[in-house]
């Protein structure tokens, strides 16, 4: 019985039960006029370093209207505060200040987290465009490890599922140094688990109920 109750959670878990995803964009992995950064730290042991009136973009597609917010911009930074905006479609979301700390050079690899700021901004089917720019800095700059955005997106009853295939599409797409996200892999195979679980467990209930009501009689 025990067994069958946390087969039921954990398809209940992975196929239905979030309201939104997070996508994650590799700062690396977007259009930039940066230099990319090798940091042990960082999600994927890269940053993109962008000084004054430098950006990143990243550029993404949509099957049907949706509304994300910021979860958290991960940066790190050596010195005074950076000013760094996000717009989406060149309409802004959100502008992030960086902490002002020194250490001779050792905090670049100290990976910070915005947190989640900012309101929800509503997009319509179609391709978009995210931009991280940094507005004001000092002679260091600042480095951009990842931007983490919560997608909800409609016409559909699994909204993780349905959120997470359409915003990956343009992620799978690679940049112009040939390189592709791998986040695409990861999300194939588990809303492939989530799927063959979430039809799996209500056949094994039924079966397991049809058989415990036979032996009754």
């Amino acid at each position: 019985m025990y067994f069958y109750f946390l087969v039921f959670f954990v398809g209940f878990v992975a196929f239905g039960c979030s309201s939104g995803c997070y996508v994650d964009f590799e700062a690396e992995y977007g259009t930039s006029t940066g230099t990319t950064m090798h940091r042990s730290e960082a999600s994927n042991k890269m940053t993109v370093l962008l000084f004054e009136s430098e950006s990143i973009e990243h550029r993404f597609t949509t099957s049907s209207n949706c509304v994300f917010m910021l979860r958290g911009l991960h940066y790190s930074n050596d010195g005074l505060t950076d000013n760094v905006t996000l717009s989406i479609n060149g309409q802004f979301i959100v502008q992030v200040e960086t902490i002002q700390e020194y250490r001779d050079g050792h905090l670049w690899n100290e990976i910070r987290d915005s947190g989640s700021i900012g309101k929800e901004i509503s997009i319509t089917p179609g391709q978009h465009s995210l931009e991280i720019s940094v507005t004001s800095s000092d002679s260091y700059g600042v480095e951009i490890d990842v931007t983490i955005l919560d997608f909800s997106c409609e016409n559909d009853n699994d909204v993780n599922g349905r959120c997470l295939k359409t915003v990956v599409e343009a992620l799978e797409e690679p940049d112009s140094n040939g390189k592709k996200d791998t986040l695409a892999i990861v999300v194939s195979v588990v809303t492939i688990i989530g799927t063959l679980v979430g039809l799996l467990v209500p056949a094994i209930i039924v079966y397991n109920c049809y058989r415990q009501h036979c032996n009754d009689y």
